[in-house]
């Protein structure tokens, strides 16, 4: 069997599968940390370094993957210290390892971290199994909606290219607690101000609502409490949405012309007015969200 191992350290992976007498062709180490490296090359000399696991793309691997391990740094997540979750620079690359897995798709994976609050073991267990399946088997109707990304005291505006293109990301909701939405679900994207598609999501996770903490690092969470967790299914697009520039009242105005019979909304409108009236979403029908949908994913295959 082929091994990947992140944040590999001085190897103990290895130990590991050496003491459960299980045979490794190629044991690929992702690390940084000179010293460790240092050990592990002593007492594993064949081992394959990787590296930064922030370069993972850039890794030459043919041989198919049937383990990954690893434990991203805990810091962020730890009862000591910031406790700034996915927020922290270091337990942010645990979406790196998401990366890894989902690249690789490795037969099985193993996971390590610190004890942290339910919440986030919670989201992370969701990330993980959105991985593999984004369906919700109790969701055998998912519905769709176009929700704005942004706020009016920062817009988001094509001169700046803002980078829509990480894998997962929480999609936030106004005070007014959102129902309806449910994980399973379609949410499409359309930026505040700039008003073009940014990418569409399948909701991974359940509601949540941001702490104290969060507030005042980020004072627009505020209005935007509640979120949801959500797996990016059009990356590439949310990388260079700006360059596409595929504006939503164009899109609108096709689907109308071309489906003239068809509403827009679940509730049988033709109009995206709640959208300009602050709206934090709209519920939209499976017709026009598949054709936003496919004009994001003709972009892709392009």
């Amino acid at each position: 069997m082929n091994v990947i191992s992140l944040f590999d350290g001085m190897s103990v992976g290895q130990l590991a599968l050496q003491d459960l007498g299980i045979e490794v062709d190629t044991y690929y180490a992702s690390e940084i940390d000179k010293f460790a490296t240092k050990v592990c090359m002593k007492n594993f000399p064949e081992t394959v370094q990787l590296g930064t696991v922030e370069n993972w793309e850039q890794w030459e691997i043919s041989d198919p993957i049937s383990l990954l391990l690893g434990g991203s740094p805990c810091q962020g997540f730890s009862q000591i210290g910031k406790k700034l979750n996915f927020e922290d620079p270091r337990s942010k690359l645990f979406f790196d390892y998401v990366r890894v897995l989902e690249d690789f798709e490795p037969k099985y994976f193993l996971l390590e971290n610190v004890v942290m609050k339910q919440e986030y073991q919670d989201i992370i267990s969701d990330i993980l199994e959105s991985v593999y399946s984004v369906e919700d088997v109790s969701n055998n109707d998912p519905q769709y909606f176009l929700k704005p990304v942004g706020v009016t005291e920062s817009p988001i505006l094509l001169e700046d290219q803002r980078d829509f293109s990480e894998l997962h990301q929480n999609l936030h909701f106004s005070k007014r607690k959102p129902k309806g939405v449910r994980k399973g679900d379609v949410l499409i994207t359309v930026a505040v101000t700039a008003g073009a598609l940014l990418s569409y999501f399948k909701v991974t996770g359940g509601l949540q609502e941001v702490t104290e903490d969060e507030i005042l690092r980020d004072s627009w969470k505020e209005r935007w409490p509640w979120y949801m967790e959500g797996r990016n299914l059009s990356p590439k697009f949310g990388a260079q949405w700006w360059i596409h520039n595929i504006q939503r009242k164009d899109v609108f105005n096709e689907f109308l012309e071309l489906y003239p019979g068809i509403p827009v909304t679940s509730a049988g409108g033709f109009s995206l007015g709640t959208l300009n009236y602050g709206g934090d979403k709209v519920k939209i029908t499976k017709e026009f969200g598949d054709f936003l949908i496919s004009k994001i994913e003709n972009v892709n295959q392009g």
